[in-house]
């Protein structure tokens, strides 16, 4: 019997690669399938071969039941593979034609080659739902998926162990600003306008209205707690946002850290300082322990804090 793969395949930011890979990891499992995790490129290192998962998760060689492959350094053939939509073979020429269109249009791509990636993602999506096998041995999945019950992708995240000197940075953390202390974790995903429009871009087109609107949800939280022994731990990718909550909210507390400034390349993906992929594991792993999440803003929630969603007590979202 041929061994059969799944591949997940993505060059994004950490929470949607986490999603996209645990979906593939539920896929896989539920067809007796391998696991192939290629996380390159990535947005976080120049090296366009680098495999990333192993700089930052002890690579393991099984999850549940599902056996895990993992290359690094990852060779330009390999990479390039993975990169083209294969599957499934009817949307092939397609979704090519269509992921070369949107470099240069945009919102404004064609609406044919629009309906055909959505057509495509539907077809993955429910080949992921109902778990129906095909006779194909790789099947690669690069596309973002956020749609199954958390419940059945947590034990895939439960399995994730990050390497020791980030866990021990995590610890430590923890251990001086959490102890003994109720957390209301708060992820901000600030966007500048100046970027390319995204779902983000109207909801910051008047931040100062936004970021009040921020206020207004913590001092609600804090009211209705009613106790004194809690702290706002505040995640965020914005030094204005920091700011911002730390000038009108108590007991706030932050990953110390330099702001990268977000530029974008010519395929529109977001350009990142190699130091910002070990401040964003550390802050992502940190919302873990909060007793409630606070997601903002509340009409597009960045999977950057979806993994802390699988663990909090509570969390916001409106």
């Amino acid at each position: 019997m041929k061994t059969k793969n799944v591949i997940s395949k993505r060059c994004a930011g950490l929470g949607d690669l986490l999603l996209a890979t645990s979906h593939a990891w539920y896929y896989a499992s539920n067809t007796r399938r391998n696991l192939e995790i290629c996380w390159a490129p990535s947005l976080y290192v120049k090296d366009r071969s680098e495999n990333i998962f192993g700089k930052i998760f002890k690579v393991p060689s099984s999850i549940g039941e599902v056996r895990i492959i993992y290359c690094a350094p990852i060779p330009f053939i390999r990479r390039f593979i993975r990169r083209l939509p294969l599957f499934p073979p009817r949307y092939m020429l397609r979704t090519l034609l269509f992921e070369l269109i949107i470099k240069f249009f945009r919102k404004r791509s064609p609406e044919y080659f629009i309906k055909t990636r959505h057509r495509r993602k539907k077809y993955l999506e429910d080949l992921i739902r109902e778990a129906s096998n095909v006779k194909l041995k790789n099947v690669i999945f690069n596309s973002d998926f956020n749609f199954l019950d958390k419940q059945r992708i947590k034990p895939f995240y439960d399995a994730l162990e990050l390497k020791p000197e980030l866990q021990e940075i995590i610890n430590q953390f923890a251990e001086s600003h959490f102890r003994n202390k109720f957390v209301i974790g708060t992820h901000v995903r600030y966007y500048d306008t100046n970027l390319p429009a995204c779902d983000y871009t109207k909801f910051w087109l008047d931040p100062e209205k936004k970021l009040e609107m921020l206020k207004n949800r913590l001092q609600e939280i804090i009211y209705r707690i009613d106790r004194s022994d809690y702290v706002v731990y505040l995640a965020t990718n914005s030094d204005i946002v920091c700011d911002y909550v730390r000038d009108n909210i108590n007991n706030v507390i932050t990953l110390k850290k330099d702001f990268p400034k977000i530029k974008v390349d010519w395929s529109l993906h977001h350009l990142l300082p190699e130091h910002a992929l070990k401040d964003d594991i550390i802050e992502m792993f940190l919302l873990k322990y909060s007793n409630i999440l606070l997601r903002f803003p509340p009409l597009a929630c960045s999977w950057f804090s979806y993994l802390g969603s699988l663990y909090a007590n509570e969390v916001i979202i409106t």
